[in-house]
Formats: structure tokens, C-alpha cells, sequence
């Protein structure tokens, strides 16, 4: 299964390149807000007045509009927000994945590490970082851990509950973000690297049922296999899906807890439905539905989204793995 998610970057050897390569290279602005004040007065008129306090951050090339923050609100350029990231190549990371979500409110580039992780069962884990960024005023500048699962290409990162990295939109992130923070991230990502070895392979080799399996999705979902309303038709395409993706999904057989947790990933990058949407459940080739699912599963950080549903999951696993087992697992 290839990588979908953004486009290939691979060939880049400096951040202008990657950003051309991830279609990243156009601009955003910062314009004046203005409201019609023709009903005050009467006079049937144009009356413009502008905003005392918010501004428009419009997509210069399509025009689309993002945005309406507070005049205090810095656009930073996708160039500013990635140039730092040749501090990371320049200490042997290689450039990756990169692009946008919903309409460029979102982008984001993954950059990997060298070294991949193989587990003691020989599955091959990619150690990435993910580095996001918005122009909608959602979230500064983030880097996050992305542990990707090779032979499935499925997205198995989350072991955190928040990005080790985080910078605000300010004229500061366009001055630059220094090497030293940059290594800083990398010698903090081997640790995380070296944790998350550890709770992966403790999974692999720990045995997991049908019935276990199907527990964890009343537990984590927070729904029952039979519901007397109209959730029915979503609650077994949710089952049916996890169930399946444990015993045959994309390189996993049906008897770990690793197994499991894939079978998870696998339905957040490929089948989870997107909202309501009937036209969404399962796997599809639309282009928007699959921007949209990458984005659920990868970017937003919401209550629902990819991220938290994996981060409980993966402690969900491993607090049954140590009751169980007496197993003692580090924490990430």
C-alpha cells in the first residue's frame, strides 16, 4: 500500500525544494476587515467601516478566505514555518511527505529519521517528525513524533498526549527557530523512540482474542456491539471494520495486542467514516475523503480525532498487559 498521505518530498535537499515538491509554495494575507453600516443610517447607501479589531487571512493565489483573528494575529508563510526544518536534515534527517488540509488551513511536512525501529517479530517502524503548522489561527507551529508502520503504511504514532514542540505565530518563529532547539527535538525524539521500541515489542509478543477485541471497542469507542437507535448501522460498520482489521488487516493475523493496535490505526487512516457522511464508510480513492480521514487521523486534536483515539489505545493495551502479566511498561 503506497503512502498517501501529502506528496512525496523525497527528492528535496533544501526546505524551498520540499516546499515546491508539497505544492506549499504560495502565500498567505493579513487584509483589513470591513462591515456595511448602510441599515444605521437609513440612507440605503454604501457605508464601509472598518474593523477595529480583526483582520482577513485570505490564500493570496485562490483568494480563499481562512480566517478572521485579531489584528495581533502574525501570518507566518509556509517558508518560515518549514525553513527550520533543514536544521533537522542537516543532523541526517531526510525529507519525507509533505502538503496541505482543507484548502491550506493546515500544512504540514514529515521528516525522517535515520535507523528505522525493527521489532523483535520483524515488523519495520519509520521514526518520524511531523511538523504542522495552520492559517486559520487554530495552532502555531508544531513537531510531533510519527512512528510509521512500514509494511501496512499505517500512521501507529500517539503515544504522547501533546506535541513535545509548540511555537506561537509570532515575528519571533519568522526570525527563525535556532539549531539548538532543533537538536534539542532530536535528542528528545530518541528518547521517545527508544520508550516506544519498548511498549511495541512488549505488545507484539502478548497473546489477544476475538473477545478482547471486541471489549476494546466497547471501551475505547464508548459504544455497545447493539443499540436500539439509529447509531446501529455505525456502531457494526465500526465493529465489523476492528474486528476485521484484527484478524486480516493490513499485516496483522489476529492474535496480539500489537495486532490490535494496528487494527485500530488501520481503521482511523483508512475506513473511520467522516462525520454522518453515509458516502465516507470504508475505504475510498476520492481524494477529499482521503485528505480528510489523513487529517482526522493525523493532524486534528480533538476529543475524536487520530491522536487521542491512539494515545488511549496504546495505554489501554498496556494497562492490560501489566495486569495481566505483571509486565512493567515505559510510560511515553
Amino acid at each position: 500500500m503506497a503512502i498517501k498521505i501529502g506528496r512525496d518530498i523525497t527528492s528535496a535537499k533544501t526546505v524551498e525544494e520540499a516546499i515546491h515538491l508539497a505544492e506549499l509554495d504560495w502565500t498567505v494575507e493579513k487584509n483589513q476587515t470591513f462591515a456595511n453600516r448602510a441599515f444605521l443610517n437609513g440612507s440605503g447607501s454604501m457605508n464601509l467601516v472598518e474593523s477595529e479589531n480583526f483582520v482577513s487571512i485570505m490564500r493570496s493565489d485562490t483568494g480563499e478566505e481562512f480566517a478572521h483573528p485579531t489584528k495581533r494575529y502574525e501570518v507566518v508563510q509556509n517558508i518560515d514555518s518549514f525553513k527550520w526544518v533543514e536544521h533537522l536534515t542537516a543532523e541526517g534527517a531526510t525529507f519525507w511527505r509533505g502538503g496541505y488540509f482543507r484548502g491550506g488551513r493546515k500544512t504540514f511536512m514529515i521528516v525522517k529519521l535515520p535507523i528505522p525501529l525493527t521489532l523483535s517479530q520483524g515488523d519495520t517502524i519509520e521514526r518520524a517528525v511531523i511538523i504542522t503548522s495552520s492559517h486559520d489561527s487554530s495552532s502555531g507551529i508544531k513537531a510531533n513524533w510519527l512512528p510509521f508502520r512500514i509494511q501496512c503504511s499505517n500512521v501507529i504514532g500517539a503515544a504522547i498526549a501533546s506535541a513535545p514542540m509548540v511555537f506561537r505565530h509570532t515575528v519571533a518563529v519568522r526570525d527563525g527557530i535556532s539549531p539548538e532547539l532543533a537538536r534539542e527535538m532530536l535528542f528528545n525524539a530518541e528518547i521517545f523512540y527508544d520508550a516506544f521500541y519498548q511498549r511495541a515489542n512488549s505488545l507484539a509478543s502478548a497473546p489477544f482474542t476475538d473477545g478482547e477485541m471486541e471489549q476494546l471497542v466497547t471501551d475505547i469507542f464508548g459504544v455497545e456491539r447493539i443499540s436500539n437507535d439509529r447509531t446501529r448501522r455505525s456502531n457494526d460498520f465500526l465493529f465489523e471494520s476492528l474486528i476485521q482489521n484484527f484478524r486480516n488487516g493490513r499485516e496483522t493475523y489476529g492474535s496480539t495486542m500489537w495486532d490490535a493496535f494496528n487494527a485500530v490505526c488501520e481503521y482511523l487512516d483508512y475506513q473511520r467514516p467522516i462525520g454522518n457522511r453515509i458516502d465516507t464508510f470504508g475505504e475510498s480513492e476520492d481524494a477529499e475523503i482521503r485528505d480528510e480521514r489523513h487529517y482526522n487521523s493525523i493532524v486534528s486534536a480533538s476529543r475524536y480525532g487520530g491522536v487521542r483515539i491512539r494515545n488511549t489505545t496504546m495505554d489501554y493495551l498496556s494497562e492490560k498487559l501489566t495486569d495481566r502479566e505483571g509486565y512493567i511498561h515505559t510510560g511515553v
